[in-house]
């Protein structure tokens, strides 16, 4: 089947076919949805350069692969890069089975780099020998290949040849986690890391915003979840790749109903639960406020553990007025809050409710209410660095004694000196953070530390995504904000079981 939402569809040559649109990515080809009986197949698709330029360097420019259960199941996959098409080379993947298999795709992702031509139908052919996958090292530089081939060809059936690594995919799995290491105490040493971290990116795992292909990579889904998140423990912090490892993401993502990626949103999401949970808030009778619900799902959550929410958001005319009543980052519908099916309807209209909360005046009738109450991502657009500030001290008042705050926020990696301070966005600095932190510490309130050693080197933490942000799917753990680096900061903020006002 064609998706004609990236490019034109129709009869070319006697065949359907599709003619991919630049700038336009996103599944081209898809289907047919097939059964299949044990055996070795090859899958041959005819892909074509629209209109062959000359490149000064070589790229990927679509991605084949066959997998099962709408791509939550890998078989096989190959990078298709500009090269391989401008040589008239035949694309086809390799793949076994052991046992038979309903609803089998052969995928075709285009990146919208180039025009591409793709028929419809591929065609299955059976074949003897074993299915290798293909890993082309030739994309990450000599350096690279020399490392791969030296680790890899001691104990393990490998062969590279054109550039490209082969070996079994029985074992594949594990060398792309191997590879990780490899990178990190190696490669990263070089000068130019960020364009080797884009390299690992694009060559190991990229394949768009609707793929986690890299968390599935580096992390893993297959293996069984937690039964229960138990304690990282989580202390205030800046978002970091390790984190994306613990079992505790993929249990949050779970409960949240979305495939775990390397994706900052994601992962304020776990944390503020992660924080939550580790701190005894998530239980049935307790209580707690969220400020900026927008369209989040975390009050669906956290009433699925039998807590009571109230969610707050600015009022509609206020929503008009800023221009957010147009995003998904504000809400006027309740049931916005549990599109997921997080909790059942019943336990969601118990426990859950709304209320038009300006997070720049909190009236006093919410003050000594909440065991909890938390914010993602919100109080850099209440007009400047010290409004966002305030609130985080005044949310304090809302909260009983022992309650627990969680709040983030954007960071700038790139300056404790210039940053970005207007009424609609503020990006905060490290100076700044840390002066919100004196002050709550004044207040008798304590803030659970920040190590500010830990900025992290990962290789998804090295690629900073661009505007339109999530365009190119993962990673995003840090993006481009008008001329800065950044990233996420999540604060843990408690008031003393015995509080007593300084």
């Amino acid at each position: 089947m064609l998706n004609d939402a990236v490019g034109t569809v129709g009869d070319i040559a006697g065949r359907a076919s599709i003619r991919t649109h630049v700038g336009q990515a996103g599944h081209a080809l898809y289907g047919p949805y097939a059964d299949l009986q044990p055996g070795s197949y090859r899958v041959i698709f005819d892909i074509k350069i629209s209109d062959p330029a000359p490149f000064d360097v070589d790229f990927i420019c679509a991605t084949a692969d066959v997998v099962l259960d709408c791509g939550k199941r890998d078989l096989a996959f190959t990078d298709i890069l500009y090269s391989d098409l401008i040589a008239g080379n035949s694309i086809a993947v390799d793949f076994d089975l052991a046992e038979p298999v309903a609803g089998c795709e052969y995928r075709i992702r285009v990146n919208g780099k180039v025009p591409l031509l793709i028929a419809d139908a591929p065609v299955l052919e059976r074949r003897a020998g074993p299915a290798v996958a293909g890993f082309r090292a030739g994309r990450l530089g000599p350096k690279a290949t020399s490392l791969i081939k030296r680790c890899w060809e001691a104990g393990t059936r490998v062969s590279i040849e054109n550039d490209t690594l082969s070996l079994p995919l029985d074992q594949f799995a594990k060398f792309r986690a191997e590879l990780l290491d490899v990178f990190r105490e190696d490669l990263f040493r070089s000068e130019d890391r960020r364009r080797l971290a884009e390299l690992v990116v694009e060559g190991v795992g990229y394949r768009g915003c609707g793929e986690n292909s890299l968390f599935r990579a580096f992390v893993g889904t297959e293996r069984p979840l937690i039964s229960d998140p138990g304690r990282i423990p989580f202390t205030s912090s800046l978002c970091h790749q390790t984190h994306f490892g613990y079992e505790q993401y993929r249990f949050w993502m779970e409960a949240l109903k979305e495939q775990p990626k390397y994706q900052r949103k994601q992962w304020e999401f776990v944390f503020i639960a992660q924080a939550l949970y580790e701190r005894g808030c998530l239980t049935p009778g307790k209580k707690g406020l969220v400020f900026g619900a927008g369209e989040e799902q975390l009050p669906a959550l956290f009433a699925s553990f039998g807590v009571e929410v109230l969610a707050t958001d600015q009022s509609p005319e206020a929503a008009s007025a800023s221009g957010w009543a147009s995003t998904k980052e504000f809400t006027y519908d309740l049931n916005a809050l549990n599109q997921n099916g997080i909790c059942t309807d019943r336990m969601f209209h118990e426990l859950v409710s709304f209320r038009p909360v300006d997070m720049n005046a909190i009236p006093a009738d919410l003050h000594d209410q909440f065991d909890f109450c938390w914010s993602a991502c919100a109080f850099e657009h209440l007009g400047s660095l010290e409004h966002g500030k305030r609130f985080v001290q005044n949310a304090m008042e809302t909260l009983r004694p022992g309650g627990i705050a969680v709040h983030t926020t954007e960071f700038n990696l790139s300056s404790n000196d210039d940053t970005i301070e207007t009424e609609g966005l503020s990006i905060y600095r490290r100076r700044d953070i840390e002066a919100l932190i004196e002050d709550l510490t004044q207040q008798g309130y304590a803030v659970a530390p920040i190590d500010w050693n830990l900025l992290g080197e990962g290789f998804a933490e090295m690629v900073i995504d661009l505007n339109p942000y999530l365009a190119r799917g993962e990673p995003h753990i840090r993006l481009l904000i008008g001329q800065y680096d950044c990233t996420s900061i999540g604060l843990i903020i408690e008031k003393p079981i015995h509080w007593q006002p300084h």
